[in-house]
């Protein structure tokens, strides 16, 4: 377990140019080409993790399976179980490998903090991924989103313009040189909450308590 430090930025559709003028003139090397994420996000009936990241809440966890491109989740071996838990002390995530794939889709996981939880909606995006200065920088654009799980989608898809770029830093990097290093005005950008809402809006997720 290692904690880090995110920030996030968000920009439009003709601001991404710009991001990827300014990546260059900090001689940014991308880390890989391009690829599709693919996130299945679990949550109890009361949708709780969705709650509490709404309301800030410490800690709190989002719990959810990921693949990369071409994939439908049928293939345990190119899954990964992830937990993002937000804490006290700061923000780290754990993986672990799924054995038992299908099974989690269709009967959930147990959680030692919301227990039974569910598969409500799947994200998908492309993302790009820089390094400069020993700082990571993704661009996430063309979101996607889904209630149900990937392969068993209930309902069509709901788009969502937005662009999301994340600085991604050890714990121990100085916040005040990351500052002047992306001098852009962080937000608050959670996928799995914009995907709740934008869902909930469509009549396809029920966030209510």
């Amino acid at each position: 377990m290692s904690f880090r430090i995110e920030q996030k930025l968000t920009v439009s559709a003709r601001q991404l140019h710009e991001i990827y003028r300014w990546l260059a003139s900090l001689d940014a090397q991308r880390l890989f080409p391009p690829r599709v994420v693919i996130s299945t996000y679990f949550d109890n009936l009361r949708c709780q993790m969705f709650h509490d990241s709404e309301e800030g809440s410490l800690p709190r966890k989002k719990i959810r399976i990921r693949c990369y491109n071409d994939c439908d989740h049928t293939d345990p071996g190119r899954h990964k179980l992830e937990t993002k838990i937000n804490a006290v002390e700061g923000r780290y995530k754990t993986i672990e490998d799924i054995s038992e794939l299908q099974r989690m889709l269709r009967l959930g996981l147990v959680d030692s903090t919301y227990g039974v939880c569910q598969p409500l909606l799947t994200v998908r995006y492309v993302r790009e991924y820089f390094s400069t200065n020993g700082v990571r920088l993704t661009v996430d654009r063309d979101l996607a989103y889904h209630a149900g799980s990937a392969g068993r989608p209930r309902g069509a898809a709901v788009d969502d313009p937005g662009i999301a770029v994340e600085i991604k830093a050890s714990h121990s990097a100085s916040l005040d040189e990351l500052v002047n290093l992306f001098p852009v005005p962080r937000i608050r950008f959670s996928k799995y909450s914009r995907a709740a809402l934008a869902l909930s809006a469509a009549g396809l997720v029920d966030l209510r308590y």
